[in-house]
Parts: structure tokens; sequence; C-alpha cells
């Protein structure tokens, strides 16, 4: 009823010179739109700017663009048409259907434009007052589904726009599912073992793993959790894409959890003789002044075993981080060889004493 009213209203008013007509239709609907960007931005955005929340603001943003190509692409129809007014030619038909077809697929891309600023902003809003991570983990992937679902609902739009029946596609649905769903058991798997990932909080983005795996163990930094699969980036600064049915089912050693703090171990041998006590001083001496050791627990200073040449003993100590660890347990290890050898304290060599019996 607005397109006819809008129609008439350009015919009445406009040269009856076809070419000219549709020339000025394109140019009214060009000005339009900047005209639409143009209080969108100046206007719009001003009043949204006063209120509290940023939403306003972002789907004001997203707006401007989509609303100027959906009143351009009513303008070229109309342009089209003002070479056949009152006569529907197979052309005007076939232009109309890819011209609506284009203003479809741009709504689409506006309102998932839209969900997806709700649930980066409200969504993230609610994530970052919880305790859990659980819900950081998930927002990636709602938004991954919201482009999912909205491209579907366009897409059976545009099917039905061409005079495509749905219905039978619809109903055909339940049985082409359950197919589906036998055809895709690996990729459903991975799906759903993504899913049950992060409900569990086993995992997230930014932990450190250690994963065993067939063809050995996996040791690195979660980058992505995905619909398929998760992406972990090693320490040779490698990619190592993972299905997500396979780690749902491995065996996972999270260094982050339940907190970053984690335990190091310098294991040395001193030789048969050694003041123990000495010994232990000077260890734990060797621990001080150096960068995220944490003083609880207290490092610990061990004697693990009576070896064949050597006292074994252990130096037991937590960082502060897993990411530090590395660095502490190299400065520690320096410091103890350096300090056991002022102190004349030996590390021995592999030695064997042999006895020869005379005859």
């Amino acid at each position: 009823m607005i397109e006819e009213l809008i129609k008439n209203y350009l015919w009445m008013h406009l040269p009856e010179n076809p070419h000219v007509r549709a020339f000025l239709i394109l140019v009214i609907f060009f000005m339009i739109a900047h005209i639409v960007i143009w209080i969108s931005e100046n206007l719009l955005l001003k009043l949204a700017a006063k209120t509290k929340t940023n939403v306003d603001d972002l789907i004001v943003k997203r707006s401007n663009k989509p609303l100027s190509i959906i009143i351009f692409l009513f303008g070229l129809k109309f342009a089209i048409n003002s070479y056949s007014y009152g006569v529907t030619t197979p052309v005007e038909t076939n232009s109309e259907q890819i011209i609506y077809t284009l203003i479809l697929l741009t709504v689409g891309f506006f309102l998932s434009g839209i969900l997806i600023v709700l649930v980066e902003e409200w969504g993230s809003k609610f994530a970052s007052k919880t305790k859990s991570t659980m819900d950081d983990a998930l927002l990636p992937m709602m938004k991954r589904f919201i482009y999912i679902v909205v491209f579907i609902i366009v897409l059976m739009y545009i099917l039905a726009y061409w005079g495509v029946d749905i219905g039978p596609i619809l109903a055909s649905l339940g049985v082409a599912g359950i197919a589906v769903a036998f055809a895709m058991q690996s990729t459903l798997s991975n799906v759903f073992g993504g899913i049950s990932m992060i409900l569990d909080r086993s995992i997230k983005v930014g932990d450190w793993v250690k994963i065993d795996s067939a063809q050995g163990q996996i040791s690195g930094i979660i980058e992505d959790i995905g619909l398929r699969s998760t992406k972990i980036k090693t320490f040779d600064n490698e990619f190592i894409i993972v299905p997500n049915g396979n780690l749902s089912q491995a065996q996972i050693q999270n260094l982050v959890l339940p907190d970053p703090k984690c335990r190091a171990t310098v294991e040395i041998g001193i030789a048969y003789g050694t003041n123990l006590d000495k010994a232990r001083k000077i260890a734990l001496k060797s621990l001080k002044g150096v960068k995220n050791i944490c003083s609880d627990p207290k490092p610990s200073f061990i004697i693990d075993n009576f070896g064949d040449f050597a006292i074994n003993i252990k130096i037991w100590f937590f960082v502060n981080s897993y990411d530090k660890r590395f660095n502490a347990k190299q400065e520690v290890m320096y410091n103890v060889y350096n300090n056991f050898k002022k102190a004349r304290i030996e590390i021995p060599y592999p030695t064997r004493t042999v006895l020869l019996k005379k005859r």
C-alpha cells in the first residue's frame, strides 16, 4: 500500500521521460539515504550519548549502513518500475525479486548486528559480574549461533518469496534431521564436546594445558574454543587444532586450575659426608631474591633418596603464576650451584668403588 502511494506520487510529479524519471528517482533516494545517515550521526547519536547505557550508541552506528542500503535498493526498484508503469514485464518481475532478495539479506545483516550488540554489551556485563568463567566462554559461541539462526530464517523468507514452497521443506527437516545426525555424528560429537567442556568449566581461553593424545602429549595455551575444534598454541609458536570430541574424552592437565599458583622442583645430588643442615640452609637461602616465588606455602628441602654415589635432594617452592615457573626455576638452579660451589659442597659425578680381592 505504501509502495503504491510512493510510486503514484513519483509518477505524478516527475517527468514522463522514463530515463529522466529513473535518474531522478535514484538521485532522490540517494539523497534520502544520506539524510538518514546525517540524522543518525548528528542527532540520534547525540541523544544516545546522553543515556547511561552504550547499547543504543552501538545500535545507531550499526544501523547507518543497512538503512541507507535498504533505502537505495527501494529507489532502484522504483527506478526500474518507471520504465514500465502500469505494465508488469518479466524484466521488472525478475529485477524486483532480486532487489527484494538483497533487501532481505540486508535486513538479516542488520538484525544479526543488533543481536550481536545486545550479546556483547549485556552478556559481557553479566559475565563480568559472575565468578564463573563459563558464561565468558559461551559468548563467542552465542554470537556464532546468532549468525547461523538469522541466516536460516532469512533463507526461508527468500525461498518463500521466490515461490518455493517451504512447507514440505520444513516437514521433511524432521526426517532429514535424523539422517543428518547419523551422517554428522563426528561433527555433532565435536559440537557437544565443546559445549560440555565449557559447561564443565574444565578449560577456557588462555589456560595452559597438557593433553594426552594418541600422538603424544600436547602442551600449550588455549587460543580459541570453537563449535567444532579447539586451537592450542604451543611454545614453538605453532597451532594444534584438536576436535572437541577427542578433547572432551582426553585426559587434560590444566595448570591454571584451581589457581595460577604452581609448584616447581629443583633436583640435585650432594656428596656423602656433607653436612645436611648446612646444605639445607644454603639451598633455601638460594631462593631469596628470586622473583615470583611465594612465601606461602613455604619452600621445602627434601631428602629424596640415598643414591649409589650421592644423596639426592629436592627443593620445592611455589611460584605465583605458571608462566613464571620456568624463569624462577632457572634462577634458583643457578643460585644453588654457585652457592654450593662457594660453600665447598660437592656435587659428585657418577662414581663406583671397585674392590679388588687378592688371592
